[in-house]
């Protein structure tokens, strides 16, 4: 389905445009992402930007569809932000349409633009769109006291070792960290981040106290960040040591603890070995089954 030219004939799009972007659909709904998007100059965007490739009427009919595909596969609440792989799937049960998934996502969000302006939106949408943005934890950072996040540890590395901080400098300040072989300053940046996160905790906590009305979504989104900074603040302890399998010899030593004490250890266990070998099947047997069950 494409553009119309004069005479109300279809003219089928000839513009090659970005594949859809691989975005897990789920993403926008990561409790840690209480923060905004920052946005990216993609072609897609500047297409949002230009003409639109459907006229409302054309739109209106797939959108009806993409709606309903939505409802069916109960994917509603997905973002319009991480909506190109649902318009993917979408697209590939309406072959005989051939819709280009950059063009009808840039469209969506082109149309979408003027929807949302104030004086075009009536207001029991308005009010739902509303209800579900401050009820979700996204709105959680327009709250005026809502805690904010401690520098991470390459933030904490960076200031110490008078490194840039800018975003585009970061991957070689992680790098330069991942590299130091200074012991005591790796142990003073994971020091001062476990003192972030410990009062960030009580801060988050104190939130949560003074804020009674949270929806569920919010409650839940600030109670497993707390949950993830209590495991990153507890200090790092050795795995324990496997326990080595039990064997019938071990357990034949056992048996002969007060043996050949007199030997060093080597010579101990080759006599050890040497009447270990001398044991008849039924004894050997029993050993084997008392070590497999130990």
């Amino acid at each position: 389905m494409g553009k119309r030219k004069a005479g109300n004939t279809l003219q089928t799009p000839t513009k090659k445009f970005l594949n859809s972007e691989k975005r897990d659909v789920s993403s926008d709904s990561d409790p840690e992402d209480f923060e905004d998007h920052e946005p990216i100059d993609t072609e897609d965007s500047r297409i949002e930007n230009g003409n639109a490739t459907y006229e409302p009427d054309q739109l209106r009919v797939l959108t009806e569809s993409f709606a309903e595909f939505l409802k069916t596969r109960q994917m509603g609440t997905t973002s319009v932000h991480n909506m190109e792989r649902l318009v993917a799937e979408w697209a590939e049960s309406r072959p005989e349409d051939a819709i280009d998934v950059g063009l009808f996502s840039a469209d969506f969000r082109k149309y979408m633009k003027s929807a949302m302006k104030v004086a075009n939106l009536q207001l029991s949408d308005a009010s739902s769109i509303l209800l579900t943005y401050i009820s979700s934890e996204k709105s959680l950072k327009e709250y005026k006291y809502f805690p904010a996040k401690p520098p991470s540890r390459v933030l904490i590395y960076a200031k110490k070792m008078n490194l840039p901080t800018k975003p585009s400098d970061l991957a070689s300040t992680y790098k330069h960290m991942r590299e130091n072989k200074s012991a005591n300053i790796i142990q003073q940046v994971e020091e001062e981040m476990r003192a972030g996160n410990v009062a960030y905790i009580q801060q988050l906590r104190g939130f949560l106290d003074s804020h009674p009305d949270l929806t569920a979504a919010q409650k839940h989104a600030i109670t497993l960040r707390i949950k993830r900074l209590q495991k990153q603040a507890q200090p790092k302890t050795d795995a324990p040591k496997k326990k080595k399998p039990e064997t019938a010899f071990g357990l034949f030593c056992r048996t002969k603890a007060d043996k050949f004490r007199d030997l060093s250890e080597e010579d101990r266990e080759r006599k050890l070995r040497k009447k270990f070998s001398k044991l008849s099947k039924p004894e050997l047997d029993l050993l084997e089954s008392l070590a497999l069950n130990s």
